[in-house]
């Protein structure tokens, strides 16, 4: 699993979910920190974002991928959160390969599958 921290969210992202063991890049390592959300979707598996412009995209164009995971509620980066996060890539690693939008928030998890039609499962 390989995950694109997008440039709206701390490079701590980065950081924590590597020093977890989980492949991740912080879009300003890689990436013109100007590029369109459609740059940066072409290029990554999966973006880590609190931007809603990408799953707007996804509904927008039917497509299948890249999998996005949103924080709800413009959540930064903290311990606990950061803790949530990484567990719900590793429980929903097969999903995520398949092509999700799986929003992350205070309470619960939601996940619909791409391209996004129907309603969403809860883990």
């Amino acid at each position: 699993m390989k995950v694109l921290v997008e440039m709206n969210m701390s490079p701590k992202w980065a950081e924590t979910l590597g020093a977890s063991g989980i492949e991740t890049v912080h879009w300003s390592m890689i990436g013109d920190s100007f590029a369109k959300d459609r740059d940066i979707m072409a290029f990554a598996a999966i973006v880590l974002t609190r931007d809603l412009d990408f799953s707007a995209i996804l509904a927008t164009t039917g497509t299948s991928g890249p999998s996005v995971v949103q924080l709800r509620r413009g959540d930064r980066f903290g311990p606990n959160l950061a803790q949530r996060v990484i567990a719900a890539l590793r429980q929903l690693e097969r999903e995520l390969q398949d092509g999700v939008v799986m929003s992350v928030g205070p309470s619960r998890i939601r996940v619909r599958r791409l391209p996004l039609s129907g309603r969403g499962t809860q883990p």
